[in-house]
């Protein structure tokens, strides 16, 4: 079976630097850099057209922020990890608050990030082990569903429904904003206030009508789409 890699995004608006650190990951076998951005648009266009597991950010940029692109990643509703890549020391603290994943200093050291590459492998496993199922609260105590199987979220006061692949429906005692916090894998896509859906299951988008629809074994479902929402599905897809 072939092993799962970590899949990696350079952002640094210094194209020989793009090249080296690109270079010092080439023969790594855990890992693979599905994209390169030397801007902060390009960098958030690539975060997501890419969904990233990690994306290794240079500080200091032209016209830009990198500890400023980070708060960027996650209104886009990016869940990886964050390395920060600087020639400087001092901004080891900043990158700890912006929860960092790590950060290495320029010039890179080869050890330092084979180090890295090894410890974020580990997590990166464990992460994607634990990460499978869904932790639902009931009466009683809660029972685990698997991610994959969950098609469409809708609130309902504070509760949610959760519809399942099969079209069975379970009613849960947890509001949409709490479910979400645990539907972290990019194919879950939130198309309104009220409802959160796989996107493996999108069979088709209306942007006249702004509604999608979402085709499942032996049902199909028409669903709203917000009007900020819609140009995020379309970058997405």
């Amino acid at each position: 079976m072939k092993k799962e890699r970590i899949r990696i995004l350079l952002v640094d608006d210094e194209p020989d630097a793009l090249d080296l650190m690109q270079e010092l990951l080439r023969d790594m076998k855990n890992v693979q850099v599905v994209g390169r951005a030397s801007d902060r648009l390009e960098a958030i266009e690539m975060m997501i057209h890419h969904e990233p597991d990690v994306i290794f950010q240079d500080i200091e940029m032209h016209g830009s922020s990198g500890l400023q692109l980070v708060d960027e990643y996650r209104k886009h509703h990016f869940a990886g990890r964050v390395v920060f890549v600087t020639a400087h020391s001092k901004y080891a603290i900043e990158a700890i608050k912006k929860a960092a994943y790590d950060y290495l200093l320029k010039p890179v050291d080869m050890d330092e990030l084979k180090t890295l590459i090894l410890k974020m492998y580990s997590d990166h496993k464990t992460q994607n082990s634990a990460s499978k199922k869904l932790k639902i609260p009931t009466r009683n105590g809660y029972v685990l569903i698997d991610k994959e199987d969950i098609a469409i979220c809708e609130a309902d006061g504070n509760y949610t429904n959760i519809i399942k692949k099969d079209a069975t429906r379970i009613t849960i005692t947890a509001h949409l904003g709490k479910v979400e916090e645990g539907l972290t894998d990019p194919n879950f896509f939130r198309l309104s206030r009220s409802v959160i859906v796989n996107l493996h299951f999108l069979d088709s988008v209306d942007k006249g009508n702004r509604e999608c629809k979402i085709k499942l074994l032996t049902s199909e479902y028409v669903l709203s789409i917000s009007r900020k929402s819609i140009g995020m599905l379309e970058k997405r897809l």
